[in-house]
Order: structure tokens, then C-alpha cells, then sequence
């Protein structure tokens, strides 16, 4: 499995670039180019997070802060998306790990988030992971 980490580029500083060999750092351009290469996209307040929805991935936005009235600031997302443990995200993590999937994901349950962001059109998922091809 490949992993990659795409960071915004305020956050130079905050991640090491040697975590592991068999994960890739980018600190910048767009993440765009890193989803069709993902299985998992884990993202905070990141247009990213809309687009792997839109394009069948695996979501996962973590959420560890101490002051939970913060939530509120998060995308609109399906509660299931947000994860207030580290320890349980993890082990969501290793289980799609092991999991064979087969891609796009219909995610029906979150076209109401994708709706919400990108406009409530009948081929919006369409259009956009036609978007993400070019």
C-alpha cells in the first residue's frame, strides 16, 4: 500500500520528512493529483476531503481537539467521517487496510455532503471524477 501525505504549506515544520520510506511527503501544490492515487484520504477543513468523497474514496477526518464547540467548524460531513479518537481511527485505518475494496465507492450516504459543496446536480460525481482524470 502506498501512503501519501499531502500538508498545506503552513504546516512545513509540523511533520518530519523521515517518517517512514514507504510514505511520501508533498508539501505543496494541490492535492488533486494525490486522490486518484489514494485509497484513504484523511483531511481537515480541506476541499480534498469533498473530493475524495465525490471520487469513491475512504474519508477519514480526524477531530482531536479539546474544545468540541470547534466541531462545529467542520464541513458539513456524515458523522461517521469524524473521528474524536485517535486510538479508533487507527484501527478504522488498519481494518481498510486489510480490506479489499473495489473503487469508486458508491458513497450514497454522503451525497448529501457532496451536494451541500458542490451544488445539488444530477451528475456532479460524474462531472467531477471526469474532472479529476485530466
Amino acid at each position: 500500500m502506498n501512503i501519501i501525505i499531502k500538508t498545506k504549506n503552513n504546516s512545513l515544520n509540523q511533520l518530519p520528512n523521515n517518517i517512514n520510506k514507504k510514505i511520501k511527503i508533498f508539501h505543496e501544490g494541490t492535492a488533486k493529483q494525490f486522490i486518484n492515487k489514494s485509497d484513504i484520504i484523511i483531511g481537515h477543513n480541506s476541499a480534498s476531503t469533498i473530493e475524495a468523497l465525490v471520487n469513491g474514496k475512504h474519508v477519514i477526518v480526524p477531530f482531536f481537539e479539546k474544545n468540541k464547540i470547534l466541531k462545529k467548524y467542520l464541513y458539513n460531513f456524515n458523522n461517521e467521517l469524524i473521528y474524536l479518537s485517535e486510538k479508533i481511527m487507527k484501527k478504522k485505518i488498519l481494518k481498510l487496510i486489510n480490506k479489499k475494496t473495489k473503487f469508486p465507492l458508491n458513497n450514497k450516504k454522503h451525497h448529501k455532503t457532496i451536494s451541500y459543496y458542490l451544488g445539488d446536480h444530477k451528475d456532479v460525481t460524474h462531472n467531477y471524477i471526469n474532472f479529476l482524470k485530466n
